[in-house]
């Protein structure tokens, strides 16, 4: 069985802009296998997209956005809806590519 420790990196969305430095999504942080496994057998860039979407949305915890300035909780199905810049800060986030200060 495998074990889930319990970590969580909190993502903040601040800087979408005016409004957003509230709001924040909440996610697990990615596992060295877990990375190499989602690497093994990836035939192209689509493949890979789609691969690494999949387990942001697995390890999504929750989150708090921003609906026409009212707040709105965030899950894991609205990732793929959000502005591509979330993805990719969402990445650096869960793979240590961050500074925690």
């Amino acid at each position: 069985m495998k074990k889930h420790f319990t970590v969580k990196r909190a993502l903040n969305l601040g800087f979408l802009g005016e409004g957003w430095d509230k709001c924040v999504i909440n996610f697990r942080p990615f596992s060295y296998r877990e990375v190499q496994d989602m690497q093994t057998g990836i035939e192209d860039k689509e493949e890979s997209a789609r691969k690494f979407l999949t387990l942001l949305k697995s390890h999504f915890i929750d989150g708090q956005g921003l609906v026409d300035g009212a707040s709105v909780s965030i899950e894991a199905s609205d990732i793929e809806d959000l502005p591509l810049e979330v993805i990719t800060e969402a990445s650096k986030v869960l793979t240590g590519q961050f500074d925690p200060k």
